[in-house]
């Protein structure tokens, strides 16, 4: 259902910004929760056309970033992706 983690989406990046975008691919959830740094933001996950006729579901959300790289995060930061569905019900957890 959750792939994997989000990915930090770096160009263009505006080094005096606080936050980072994360954006990700779901499966069937209606929307998703990421926790980075002890933050939480929650998304809906939107269909995206693929090739062969399918969709795919993304979704995109700002959590504050930490340190001096240029992603200025690691994987090992976002500690919960929690997917749930229509219902509010969580069908999917990664963390």
């Amino acid at each position: 259902m959750l792939p994997a983690k989000p990915l930090p989406y770096t160009a263009p990046l505006d080094p005096q910004s606080r936050e980072i975008i994360l954006v990700g691919a779901r499966g069937a959830v209606a929307t998703v929760s990421v926790t980075m740094f002890g933050q939480t933001a929650t998304a809906a996950v939107h269909p995206l056309p693929a090739t062969g006729g399918r969709q795919v579901g993304a979704y995109a959300v700002w959590l504050p970033h930490s340190g001096a790289e240029r992603d200025r995060m690691n994987l090992s930061d976002i500690t919960a992706v929690v997917g749930r569905d229509a219902d509010g019900n969580v069908v999917a957890r990664l963390g």
